[in-house]
């Protein structure tokens, strides 16, 4: 179905038919609907245009293959854990469908996060990613000194914790085997 200003153009199976659109507006709209029955080469289907992943679109930087994340175009309030978790969330699909980019995470008018938050993302993305990786995959842009200080002790004790629980584990196992 297509819709453009006041005309309408419907096609169903083989029959093309025109039609008066019940509300004009400025602009165009296509509809259409996919059968999910059957496999589709996306690629193949929009003549050998490439696609690109939502990911790509919105966060991928024009001057680098670097994805840019502006937290303050994703969430206003950064004080606490279901806000990290939707970020932290965020980072993840973005590693996932980008495997290959770095992440560039923009605290531009961020002057403030809470320690639950900064533990939320960070300090369990450097658990889960190792602190090198998360390194390697992460760069921190227009931080205060605040905020970077609330991050690092976030990954300072969420990587003791770690520690701790994994030394209490092997101290267990020596238990057993005496």
């Amino acid at each position: 179905m297509i819709n453009s200003h006041g005309g309408h153009l419907r096609a169903i199976g083989g029959s093309v038919k025109p039609e008066k659109a019940c509300i004009p507006y400025i602009g165009t709209f296509v509809e259409f609907v996919i059968s999910g029955n059957k496999a589709i080469d996306l690629d193949k289907a929009l003549w050998g245009f490439e696609t690109i992943s939502h990911v790509q679109f919105s966060f991928q930087e024009e001057s680098s293959d670097d994805l840019l994340l502006r937290l303050r175009d994703e969430e206003s309030n950064f004080g606490n854990r279901p806000t990290g978790l939707k970020i932290r969330n965020l980072i993840l699909n973005m590693m996932q469908q980008m495997p290959k980019n770095r992440i560039v995470v923009d605290f531009d008018e961020i002057n403030l996060i809470s320690s639950s938050f900064a533990d939320e993302v960070f300090g369990k993305l450097a658990s889960k990613l190792g602190v090198l990786n998360f390194s390697r995959i992460l760069i921190l842009k227009n931080t205060t000194n605040l905020v970077a200080s609330l991050i690092d002790k976030a990954i300072a004790q969420r990587m003791a914790q770690d520690y701790a629980q994994i030394n209490t584990s092997e101290d267990s196992q020596e238990i057993a085997d005496f």
